[in-house]
């Protein structure tokens, strides 16, 4: 399974090469988050949470930010967001504590947290331990930056060779190509075009139910259409992320929804092919890693959705320009 970084904001953060990164800036709330400390030894490490039971994510490893108050509940505006009846919208927080425990708090539950058989208010967690909410059951664990749990070693101890022939530091030392920028970054690219496209077809459609479907349908009817749409994939675009297992195909779901509802209620044929070339696309980057022909062929699709979608927006708007 892969390990994750989610900032405490909620949002999931896009790393590739992770064992590589120190430090990482959210581009939602702008905050900087340590994912490393030095221990008592003078060794780097990083705090992991490991889902070890639970009906979902069982196996994923999240790295904790260092010095962060981390939220764990029902709710989606804190670090890690669980489905589970018998967890509170916010559960519990967590700090990862330099000393090399966990600092445990529960926020007034009525099932409680739990660390080990013991029902806590308060409490530490130690490496290699575990706590429960609910059905879940996570495991601490404080790595080494080598990706082990043990004392890092030097490069001299790895033996230099190899390590300069390694690909990833062959990469770095000649710098990432940009087909390797455009798969490292598929996810973040496939919400931002997934953003764009919403503001676009919103404008489309607004246009369209007012202007050239039943130019007597109040005005107010149109925009509370084109507001749906705009918010239905707005909302669904921010799952468009590794943290998610199945909720990131969410955003595709809502663009064939929406060719259908085009095709079915509105006969737009026209504007129903720019939603399901972009769902075949995004579907294309993100079930998978794609390689360089599968990125090139995603990146080509969205493109020729977004602007097959723009020319259909230009062909009703020029007209009620004015002269």
């Amino acid at each position: 399974m892969a390990i994750l970084i989610c900032c405490p904001c909620g949002l999931p953060l896009d790393c590739e090469n992770i064992d590589l990164i120190i430090d990482v800036a959210c581009p939602r709330c702008n905050r900087n988050l340590d994912l490393e400390f030095e221990d008592s030894s003078g060794s780097r490490r990083r705090a992991v949470l490991t889902i070890m039971d639970g009906p979902m994510w069982k196996g994923e490893q999240f790295v904790m930010p260092i010095g962060q108050q981390l939220t764990i509940g029902s709710g989606t505006d804190g670090w890690l967001s669980l489905e589970d009846e018998a967890i509170a919208e916010k559960h519990c927080r967590l700090r990862v504590s330099q000393s090399e425990y966990l600092v445990i708090e529960d926020l007034d539950t009525e099932r409680g947290t739990w660390i080990e058989n013991a029902r806590i208010a308060k409490g530490k967690l130690f490496p290699k331990q575990s706590f429960r909410i609910g059905e879940f059951r996570f495991r601490l664990d404080f790595l080494s930056t080598l990706g082990q749990n043990q004392p890092a070693v030097s490069i001299a101890d790895v033996g230099a060779v190899s390590v300069l022939e390694d690909r990833t530091f062959r990469r770095l030392r000649h710098g990432a190509s940009p087909l390797d920028v455009l798969i490292q970054r598929r996810f973040v690219y496939a919400r931002s075009a997934l953003t764009v496209f919403a503001w676009i077809t919103g404008g489309y459609h607004a246009l369209h139910l007012k202007f050239e479907a039943d130019p007597t349908w109040p005005g107010y009817w149109a925009v509370i259409a084109a507001a749906i749409i705009i918010t239905v994939l707005l909302l669904t675009t921010r799952l468009v992320a590794l943290v998610h297992k199945y909720a990131k195909y969410a955003g595709i779901a809502a663009l064939i929804v929406l060719a259908i509802v085009d095709l079915a209620q509105w006969r737009l044929t026209g504007a129903a092919i720019p939603p399901l070339i972009l769902a075949a696309a995004i579907s294309l980057g993100i079930t998978r890693t794609p390689g360089p022909t599968g990125v090139v062929g995603a990146a080509l699709l969205v493109v020729g959705a977004l602007a097959t979608m723009a020319v259909l927006t230009l062909q009703i708007a020029m007209p009620l320009l004015p002269v």
